[in-house]
């Protein structure tokens, strides 16, 4: 209730907003109540207003029932979500919603200020709110979820191996409706499969996102990204080989719900560079007049190390006491790139480890610490390593998302009429 209120407050002129909400407490009907929060019957109505002009045709009795009962989920869900980012202090600003509106036309190559004029004017607020729902989960992915995502190496390692065994790389862009799990799986699958005949008959496939999914990324049209076959799931490879670019899958059924996928484009690339390099962090000390007494001393402070702080005494010593001249920039070097005087000891010297330190002619000493070592991949081996990490983070938060709303949903007083 509070939503609507607020939604007609940025609508109306201030005094005329107030004598409205007065009028609306005392007609409107309360259709939901979730934890003492009202759902009336106009935002209920309004909601299935909407995705029926989305959708764009006359429905069934069938239908209609389905897209009411998936309202009535929305409105309850949005109001979950509304709540809970209050308790993380997680808000929707005009700028989110400005920016969010502007993406939605670019995509639909709409021009500025367009949204919102195809959409019938006591509409817009429900349209309003759908895009702050969508942006609010987002922020809360963002801000509260992802916090908690881990992708181990090994998981990342394992598939960018997959991706350069092959000769070529071969991504596809994918899109998806998804419809989550209920207690009434049966309605779950008879709903994924009116989605279904919705897209059969025609209707676009952004529109039937906004209308009718349950994914995290209705604001991008069901957009997921590129992947490689090797990232999804074996259901959705098996589907995903099968269709041409801008062909729909059939419903596939998953642990969590029903998809639909889109394939909306394919890219290859010939010849990936899988090149490495072998780079190096050093410090080097540099000494002169340095006598064997000196040289001595300087070789049993560098074996009695046995830590960071150990480490960082032993340079502020040799350098004061012992007068030996510091080189460390901190900067990783191509071992091709390093001092020809100091290249055996970079190939030999393991991390955490000095070089052999040796009294050398004209008493000079001449040594290594070796900070690190590092296997450097190509610069495109690497693109496609951090899209493997973006695409392996996404899918956890989303799972994580799911198991927060499954949460809030058992702990919620949720009151339908």
């Amino acid at each position: 209730m509070k939503k609507l209120v607020l939604i007609l407050a940025s609508i109306l002129i201030l005094t005329n907003a107030n004598a409205a909400v007065s009028n609306k407490n005392t007609t409107d009907m309360v259709v939901a109540t979730v934890n003492k929060q009202a759902i009336t019957l106009q935002e209920l109505k309004n909601r299935i207003t909407l995705s029926k002009l989305l959708v764009n045709k006359k429905l069934s009795a069938l239908e209609f029932n389905i897209l009411k009962n998936q309202a009535m989920k929305q409105l309850v869900d949005e109001e979950l979500k509304r709540q809970y980012a209050e308790t993380k202090n997680v808000k929707v600003t005009s700028r989110d919603l400005k920016n969010a509106i502007a993406f939605l036309e670019k995509q639909r190559k709409l021009q500025p200020g367009q949204l919102l004029k195809n959409i019938p004017e006591h509409l817009q607020p429900t349209a309003l709110a759908q895009i702050k729902d969508s942006i609010l989960q987002q922020k809360i992915v963002k801000i509260v979820i992802a916090k908690r995502v881990f992708v181990p190496d090994h998981e990342i390692d394992h598939l960018l191996e997959n991706v350069l065994n092959q000769a070529h790389s071969k991504e596809y862009k994918i899109s998806q409706i998804v419809i989550n799990n209920s207690k009434d799986q049966q309605a779950d699958a008879r709903r994924i499969a009116k989605v279904y005949e919705q897209l059969i008959n025609g209707e676009d496939f952004k529109n039937v996102v906004i209308a009718f999914s349950e994914g995290p990324n209705k604001l991008e049209g069901g957009s997921l990204g590129w992947f490689s076959l090797g990232e999804l799931n074996p259901k959705l490879q098996k589907e995903v080989r099968k269709l041409a670019e801008e062909e729909f899958s059939k419903p596939i059924k998953t642990s969590s719900g029903w998809v639909i996928v889109r394939l909306d484009e394919v890219k290859i690339t010939e010849n990936i560079d899988t090149s490495e390099t072998e780079e190096v962090k050093y410090i080097s000390f540099t000494g002169k007049n340095i006598n064997k007494k000196t040289f001595k001393e300087i070789r049993t402070l560098a074996m009695k190390i046995r830590g960071y702080t150990d480490f960082k005494n032993f340079k502020n010593d040799v350098s004061i006491k012992y007068k030996l001249e510091l080189k460390d920039d901190d900067r990783w070097l191509k071992i091709k790139d390093t001092k020809k005087q100091y290249k055996d000891f970079v190939q030999n010297t393991l991390p955490g480890n000095f070089s052999k330190i040796e009294h050398l002619d004209k008493n000079r000493v001449d040594f290594i610490y070796m900070v690190d070592k590092q296997i450097k991949k190509s610069p495109q081996v690497m693109k496609i390593r951090q899209r493997i990490v973006r695409n392996l983070q996404a899918q956890k938060a989303e799972r994580k998302f799911k198991k927060l709303l499954k949460d809030l949903r058992s702990k919620a007083f949720i009151e339908l009429r």
